[in-house]
């Protein structure tokens, strides 16, 4: 369940304030971003927040931000994750083992995962991936102009080997948080 009201309560602090140094950094790789052969709709994403979260990501290395935008940028072109529909994975959130619900106190959205719910991603690994990335993107949107961060609850009350999903499907899911999604928890 993704809740339909954006953050508006407290606005979190600054997350990163950048000196002389880091903004002449992050001009030249806005250049070199917006040098890159890019649709209306990927330009649209690539906004100053998008692009110093990679910079923050690779502590500001522009040749490492860049290889790591560019493989984003292709990943979203294929994997569409802004098009993935609530019925398309239907079956994996039937469970109840992931859903957003509220946010802190400085607006972040608020993620509840409770694996011991998850009887899914054994099964259909790539819908509960999809699934993890539907929510991402669902809770992105809904977040107010100055949060960029969710938090995330893992509850692991009984949990068990049983409920644990491939160790591929695990990798998978901390590939794509740590290089499509970075600095968003």
């Amino acid at each position: 369940m993704v809740t339909s009201e954006p953050a508006s309560r407290n606005v979190q602090p600054p997350v990163h304030l950048m000196d002389e140094k880091k903004q002449a950094i992050f001009e030249e790789f806005k250049k070199q971003v917006f040098a890159l052969d890019l649709n209306e709709k990927q330009k649209n994403w690539c906004d100053d927040k998008c692009l110093k979260r990679y910079l923050r990501a690779r502590d500001f290395d522009i040749k490492k931000s860049l290889n790591m935008i560019k493989n984003t940028i292709q990943w979203r072109a294929t994997y569409k994750p802004d098009e993935i529909t609530p019925e398309s994975i239907s079956k994996a959130a039937a469970g109840g083992s992931l859903y957003q619900r509220g946010i802190d106190k400085f607006g972040r959205p608020m993620m509840f995962v409770t694996p011991a719910l998850d009887k899914h991603s054994q099964a259909d690994p790539e819908t509960s991936i999809k699934m993890l990335v539907y929510f991402l993107e669902k809770v992105i949107a809904l977040m107010d102009e100055n949060v960029e961060t969710q938090v995330w609850v893992l509850d692991f009350k009984d949990y068990q080997a049983k409920n644990m999903p491939p160790i591929s499907m695990s990798k998978h899911m901390i590939e794509i948080l740590s290089n499509h999604y970075p600095e968003r928890m």
